[in-house]
């Protein structure tokens, strides 16, 4: 596994930074949708969003492939083999929106941090 722990947490931290401006705008204002909006225009064209995706961009091809496995791994399997994690390897497909997907989802940082856990005990 070409994953290192310093790449995980340096995406972590950024995604994290990110979302922080969606909840602290939206919290702030809370008033419907147009706080909403705006505090979503915001997240989309932070600088913390497009720095993780930039680095997630620019990660080796296979590195980018075992981070949407991991991702995959903790979401969809209750007792997840190394087996299936090289599995989801090879099939990940991951293309220029690929960071962009990834910065969508919720609870990213608790699928990486529990897969890889989890592989690190293994």
């Amino acid at each position: 596994m070409k994953v290192h722990t310093t790449t995980i947490e340096m995406l972590i931290a950024l995604y994290n930074a990110g979302h922080q401006i969606l909840t602290d705008e939206y919290d702030a204002e809370h008033e419907g949708e147009d706080a909403l909006e705006g505090a979503a225009m915001d997240y989309m064209t932070s600088r913390e969003h497009a720095r993780f995706c930039g680095l997630f961009d620019n990660l080796d091809p296979e590195v980018r492939c075992e981070l949407v496995a991991l991702m995959q791994w903790a979401r969809d399997h209750q007792t997840p083999s190394a087996a299936d994690f090289d599995q989801l390897t090879t099939d990940a497909e991951v293309g220029p929106e690929t960071g962009e997907m990834l910065f969508g989802i919720n609870d990213l940082p608790d699928l990486w941090q529990r897969a890889y856990n989890q592989l690190e005990k293994r």
